[in-house]
């Protein structure tokens, strides 16, 4: 040890964890403004703390039980992290760039360990299939500078599914033979076993996961549970058939991708535990079996490290190389598919560590490792920084921007049991680019009418529950108050007051008698709001739907806020991992690859053609649509895309089944004539009480038109 400390950790678990903590703190604090890796400065802490450092802590007991639960949750988070979407729309480039940084960095390790660390042919197999991992450190720098659509990114992406995977299963077969289970037969069904175990997680966890989500989503700390539990579960099917537990977590964590993906409360939860508690502890007993004494006191740990860094470097960089003259990519995309791939952290230590365990490496590789995933982290982010920034400005230059113009969204709230769903909606409509308040929870109290101040009393607690039932969202969400003579008239006065661009409402299904002579309250909203109204009835969480189905009425893409209404499909199919199929007579590819070349958002687009709207739009849903939101765009009376059949549509989505979720959208209107102080004549003669004596006159003249011709 290089300090002997006769203070005895033994039977104080008190101690251990409050000082296990402390350097956690200490390590995301100090080190990031080193802009050194978090995971680092763990592995260092555990060096420090362990046997062959100070000597404070022995890595068994409770540090190997959390650092246990930490190796399955650092692969469980890195099949939650990957963007199945990105795999999705460009297969083959991932296919093809996965194959490259998969073999060769195998194919040049395997030499170098054999004949240069002298590893057996199993140990140089284990080390050259680690250096075919690659961890997406550097993919938050491609966030910030919004290349998530370049197909070079999304290579990349889809490049990590393959290759991980790859060297996970390969894992498999390597622990196997080391075992002695590595005859014919044996081999024949560990394969067949993984197959089953592969297609019953891949299959089933997916189902479950939209099951549970949907009948349990209000509950705050049951999802988390959930995901643990099936985390867990998959580690110890994984292990009974003879795998390694980190397998069953890895294809876990992908099967329950869109779920989690979609859900920013869960995402965060996901983030925080494996960020405070169990990835720490994990690298932190990793630290504790590394021997410092070896790195400091001669010059082979330090050969080994430089040897490996550089096979790694050398295959990822080769990878990047053949892709891009396969695809036909720039020197910039070459450069950022080299960064993104480059970095070496989870899979990799969770590859090395069992290596380790089991005895086919040695401290030496061990050693070398750490120094590795420190050079290869800090490579990664100074390459991808530098293509990144210079591809941002390219494209900057060849692209037409978006004025910009805040998103701010108001969703009355009146009914603690729907609140929560219409604040759903209007935060998946809000700006996510903007870290400002954007979303405000309205609740109303009429003036006139008993009861005020009890009606007032029980809005201020309404309000506050909300506020902490949202607590999550507090950077982003207002809850508001207003006094008013009327419901209409508050939301309207609101609405200017802070210049809201996005109305949400919830469905209140079809009108009474007196609704349909004076007109309701949508109706009024609808004459008076000339700003996005979304009308919505969803049943269960917005990202638990896998399909948004959008009905496009003809001419609609005339309308001054479709292209507005678009996006922002375009964004919520995107955050949730939705495919979209949009449905209309005219095809309108063209007009959302615009969209989304002009967003920087990709989406899984599917255009379905119709022959006719009025018979297309009236389609009732088939009963396994319980997964799938129902999108249409709606149209105010005398504008362009209006028609007979919007009149009736409100009958339609009334009848049908309660487990069916929909939206209704009312695109923006003109805002030239909305500031210029004229008001459109449409609006003047299609009042609810004008139009319902339009529609009484037009019938009676039918009937005495056929009379007439009868007589």
């Amino acid at each position: 040890m290089l300090l002997n400390v006769s203070f005895s950790t033994e039977g104080e678990p008190l101690f251990v964890f409050g000082v296990i903590m402390l350097i956690i703190l200490l390590s995301q604090v100090f080190l990031q403004r080193l802009r050194i890796p978090s995971l680092v400065g763990y592995i260092l802490s555990g060096v420090a703390l362990g046997p062959e450092g100070f000597g404070l802590f022995n890595p068994e007991g409770g540090i190997a039980l959390l650092g246990a639960a930490g190796l399955l949750y650092i692969m469980f988070t890195a099949g939650l992290e990957l963007n199945l979407g990105e795999f999705r729309k460009k297969t083959g480039h991932s296919l093809l760039f996965g194959f490259f940084t998969f073999i060769l960095p195998l194919a040049i390790g395997y030499p170098v360990c054999l004949y240069l660390l002298h590893l057996k042919p199993l140990g140089a197999l284990l080390v050259s299939s680690m250096f075919s991992t690659h961890t997406l450190v550097a993919y938050p720098i491609v966030m910030r500078y919004k290349l998530q659509k370049n197909e070079a990114v999304a290579t990349a992406v889809g490049g990590t599914i393959f290759t991980d995977t790859a060297v996970l299963l390969l894992l498999a077969f390597i622990v196997a033979f080391h075992e002695g289970k590595g005859g014919s037969s044996e081999m024949i069904k560990i394969a067949l076993l993984a197959l089953t175990m592969v297609a019953f997680i891949l299959l089933v966890y997916p189902k479950l996961g939209r099951w549970f989500f949907r009948h349990n989503s209000e509950d705050r700390t049951s999802g988390m549970v959930f995901l643990l539990t099936l985390m867990f579960a998959a580690g110890i099917l994984s292990k009974l058939i003879g795998l390694e537990p980190i397998i069953g977590a890895f294809l876990a964590g992908i099967s329950l991708n869109r779920q989690v993906a979609g859900n920013l409360i869960l995402h965060q939860r996901v983030e925080f535990l494996g960020a405070s508690l169990f990835i720490p502890f994990f690298l932190i007993s990793v630290g504790m079996v590394v021997d410092l004494k070896l790195l400091l006191g001669g010059t082979f740990a330090w050969y080994v490290a430089g040897l490996l860094t550089a096979v790694a470097l050398l295959g990822k960089w080769l990878a990047a190389w053949m892709s891009q003259k396969l695809l036909f990519y720039s020197p910039l995309q070459r450069k950022l598919i080299f960064g993104l791939s480059s970095s070496h952290a989870a899979a990799t230590i969770a590859v090395i560590f069992i290596g380790y365990k089991i005895g086919l490496i040695d401290i030496h590789i061990l050693n070398g490792t750490i120094l590795l995933i420190l050079a290869t982290c800090l490579v990664a982010t100074m390459v991808t920084e530098s293509a990144a920034r210079k591809i941002a400005i390219q494209e900057v230059e060849n692209t037409t921007e978006i004025p910009a113009r805040p998103d701010r969204v108001l969703v009355p709230i009146a009914n603690p049991a729907t609140a929560g769903r219409l604040i759903e909606a209007a935060l998946a409509f809000r700006d996510k680019t903007s870290d400002k308040e954007s979303v405000f929870a309205l609740a109303l109290i009429e003036e006139n009418g008993p009861g005020f101040e009890d009606r007032l009393r029980q809005t201020r607690k309404f309000l506050n529950d909300i506020a902490v039932a949202h607590a999550e969202h507090e950077k982003y969400l207002r809850t508001l108050m207003k006094i008013d003579i009327n419901v209409v008239s508050g939301i309207i006065k609101t609405m200017k007051e802070i210049s809201a661009s996005h109305l949400v409402l919830g469905w209140g299904g079809l009108p009474t008698t007196a609704d349909r002579l004076f007109g309701n309250l949508l109706e009024r909203i609808i004459s008076e709001v000339p700003e996005m109204i979304i009308v919505t009835r969803h049943r269960q969480p917005i990202h638990n739907f896998n399909t948004i189905k959008l009905w496009v009425p003809p001419n609609a893409e005339y309308e001054t806020g479709f292209f507005s209404l678009a996006r922002k499909i375009i964004e919520i199919a995107f955050s949730v991992q939705a495919r979209l199929e949009i449905y209309s007579e005219k095809n309108l590819s063209d007009y959302f690859s615009l969209i989304s070349q002009r967003t920087r958002i990709s989406c899984e687009c599917k255009f379905i053609p119709i022959n006719t709207w009025n018979e297309g739009v009236l389609n009732k849903p088939k009963a396994e649509s319980q997964d799938t939101l129902f999108v249409y765009v709606m149209a105010r009376r005398g504008t362009l895309s209006f028609h007979n059949i919007h009149e009736e549509l409100p009958h339609f989505l009334n009848s049908l089944p309660d487990y069916i979720s929909f939206m209704v959208i009312y695109p923006e209107q003109s805002p030239i004539m909305r500031h210029s102080g004229v008001i459109p004549a449409e609006e003047i003669f299609n009042t609810p009480l004008t139009s319902r004596f339009s529609k009484i006159r037009k019938k009676f003249h039918k009937i005495f038109s056929f009379l007439r011709l009868n007589h």
